[in-house]
């Protein structure tokens, strides 16, 4: 399809996003190579938009998922630094969206995502205290959208994961008691989700064991 109708920007923004999606799965499979790859093809149909005649810019936020996929990828790699470069840039495009339309709830719950990521690469850095601002901050901007759609499972599960990552990165730093406080917000999210009948993705599952929460499966 997109050969037959090249200038079809909704459809190139589609495959953009699938392949960003592509590269979630394969960094969650463990197949980093097979990640990278997606992340760049996906980039590559962003830069076929941004070369099209239209005057029309990919989607900031499509544009910040990709780019914060590929942050995750590295920063599993150990590319802590380039992981940080491209969080932060992935979030100034967000920043713009935002402020053009400040209820952007696609816009604000990327934020949240992308705090989590800032909040990772600055624990791996060994700044414990600012990451644990950037998850708690992740975590009120997903309480935000929640407050507005008590059904919005995507900003519950943002929320939950944002307590569990603070309590795993708490628990690596030897601050038992506040790991477990973080677990407990996290696993309350849980029950709430899981008594709605959400369901919680293996990412989320694994994470919580990661913590120390091995109960939660």
């Amino acid at each position: 399809m997109v050969r037959s109708y090249p200038r079809n920007l909704t459809y190139l923004k589609e495959l953009a996003e699938t392949r960003f999606e592509a590269a979630r799965f394969e960094r969650i499979r463990g197949d980093l190579n097979a990640a990278i790859e997606n992340c760049k093809k996906g980039a590559d149909v962003l830069q076929t938009i941004n070369k099209s005649n239209t005057g029309i810019q990919p989607a900031g936020v499509v544009s910040a998922a990709g780019i914060f996929e590929m942050a995750e990828t590295l920063l599993l790699r150990g590319y802590s630094s380039a992981a940080a470069r491209d969080a932060e840039d992935a979030t100034e495009r967000l920043a713009e969206v935002l402020k053009a339309d400040p209820q952007d709830a696609v816009a604000q719950r990327s934020l949240a995502r992308g705090r989590i990521l800032q909040a990772k690469v600055l624990a791996v850095s060994g700044s414990l205290s600012v990451a644990k601002k950037y998850f708690l901050d992740a975590a009120e901007r997903a309480d935000r959208l929640v407050a507005l759609d008590h059904t919005n499972a995507s900003a519950m599960s943002i929320q939950a994961t944002a307590y569990a990552e603070l309590a795993l990165a708490l628990r690596k730093a030897g601050q038992a008691q506040e790991a477990s406080q973080s677990m407990h917000k996290c696993s309350d999210l849980i029950k709430s989700m899981r008594a709605s009948g959400q369901t919680i993705s293996s990412e989320l599952l694994q994470l919580l064991k990661d913590a120390g929460n091995g109960d939660e499966d």
